[in-house]
């Protein structure tokens, strides 16, 4: 699970805006959204960028021995944390 040290830098979506949060991915599928993704198998979590290439179903098994007591259980990546894209100037 993602780790906080200060919440005042984290923002609780509204249901207007948690499909993405929803939406479960199949191994080799492309991010939607930047952020950090959670293998509901195994627990495994990692950051991707929107656009790039979800982890393969086979490297799974490399990112956690926890995924070896899953028993084959299928792999499926979440998004569990976003992060928010800055449009415009970004502030010095």
């Amino acid at each position: 699970m993602p780790q906080y040290f200060d919440l005042k830098y984290f923002t609780r979506c509204d249901e207007l805006h948690a499909t993405p949060f929803k939406k479960v991915h199949s191994p080799g599928g492309t991010a939607g959204t930047s952020g950090i993704y959670k293998c509901e198998s195994c627990g495994f979590e990692v950051f991707i960028k929107a656009g790039e290439q979800l982890p393969l179903n086979f490297e799974c098994d490399g990112h956690s021995p926890s995924w070896k007591k899953t028993k084959g259980t299928p792999v499926s990546w979440r998004l569990v944390a976003s992060a928010i894209e800055l449009t415009g100037p970004r502030k010095k």
